[in-house]
């Protein structure tokens, strides 16, 4: 889980780079397309059977 990998690194760049890496895997920017639903200020989108925010 990235919480606890972030919390056991104790450098801060290589926190910031275990971030940027998880956010680059794990969000897609969807720009002009509706979102399926959204939840507490957050859009979510089905992109290749997946659900992103």
């Amino acid at each position: 889980m990235l919480v606890n990998e972030v919390n056991a690194t104790k450098d801060v760049i290589q926190k910031l780079e275990k971030i940027a890496r998880w956010e680059g895997e794990n969000i897609d920017y969807v720009y002009g397309i509706d979102p399926d639903f959204s939840l507490d200020g957050y859009a979510f989108y089905s992109i290749n059977g997946k659900y992103k925010i």
